[in-house]
């Protein structure tokens, strides 16, 4: 499944799509992929960020759309999470969580836990990050053009064990309050990331391109 949420969208994105994947338009995104080509499987939000006539293009040209009232306590994506929990796939890649909005970022971060604790296997991803929050023993495969791997506590404290990097850690005890686990690099193919205790969130990330 892959969610297009109203951050920071690229065509590129779209090259990654397979035949059978559910596509979930969030608010103006959905407006988005139809403005190139794709017709969603869902659009989901309050639409506040589209006009009126744009918001009839939605509604005539997505079959399933799920609309909201504009005052609400959870942001479009979240809406969209809840649905995807109801389908229960087992992984969700989120494109357009990261954008402009730092406040709107670090919440779509934070809904990663929402699907994990569901056993769901979900990534936000733009252009130059990957990101995932895992709580077990976790194979990463290095990815084109991201240079690094960063193994951060999101719960106040974690430990892990990183192999397969330059920076190879044995159950290592990870405080947020500190920068340890930041910038580290895959020397293979894969790393290992094992969590012993906590949450982690892992980052692939490359400099700006």
């Amino acid at each position: 499944m892959v969610i297009f949420a109203a951050g920071q969208l690229y065509a590129e994105y779209l090259k990654t799509l397979k035949k059978n994947d559910i596509v979930i338009g969030v608010d103006r995104a959905t407006l988005w992929l139809i403005k190139h080509g794709l017709m969603p499987n869902y659009g989901i939000g309050d639409f506040d960020s589209v006009t009126s006539t744009e918001l009839k293009e939605i509604k005539l040209k997505v079959k399933n759309l799920l609309e909201y009232p504009r005052e609400k306590d959870a942001t479009d994506l979240e809406l969209a999470l809840d649905f995807v929990l109801k389908i229960n796939p087992q992984d969700v890649l989120i494109y357009g969580a990261i954008g402009d909005r730092l406040d709107q970022s670090i919440g779509s971060v934070f809904l990663l836990e929402k699907l994990l604790k569901h056993g769901i296997k979900a990534e936000i991803a733009d252009r130059n990050n990957s990101l995932r929050l895992i709580k077990e023993r976790t194979s990463i495969k290095r990815k084109y053009k991201f240079k690094y791997l960063s193994v951060l506590p999101f719960s106040s404290t974690a430990v892990v064990s990183v192999s397969g990097c330059r920076y190879n850690l044995l159950r290592k005890k990870l405080n947020r309050r500190a920068s340890l686990g930041i910038s580290n690099e895959i020397v293979g193919k894969t790393a290992e990331v094992a969590v012993h205790q906590g949450l982690v969130l892992l980052i692939q990330s490359r400099d700006l391109s």
